[in-house]
């Protein structure tokens, strides 16, 4: 998983991973994560984000710190690059923005 990459031109932000399978792990400031394949339930919280950046944002718009679950099937050999995408309310979740094969 792939979680760091600046894609605030895709109005995509940065995530940091919070808990594996409600398991929390030390790697929040980690970009990469790497994991066997397999069904996972991942929760993020929201990277450093700067919201006069995020276009249509309504001005009073509220975002907390709470986490957010994705649910996903991992396979082998692929690569998951994941971000925060908002809503003009303020709400975000975390999406898989590209999937690609793995170059390891």
């Amino acid at each position: 998983l792939y979680l760091n990459v600046n894609q605030t031109a895709k109005q995509i932000w940065p995530v940091k991973i919070w808990a594996v399978d409600g398991r929390l792990t030390n790697r929040s400031n980690q970009g990469v994560l790497w994991i066997k394949p397999g069904e996972y339930t991942f929760q993020f919280k929201l990277g450093v984000v700067n919201l006069a950046d995020v276009p249509g944002l309504e001005r009073n718009a509220r975002y907390g710190q709470e986490t957010h679950e994705l649910k996903m099937s991992v396979e082998a050999g692929k690569a998951y690059y994941i971000g925060a995408k908002f809503a003009a309310s303020g709400k975000w979740q975390p999406q898989v923005w590209k999937t690609s094969d793995a170059k390891y």
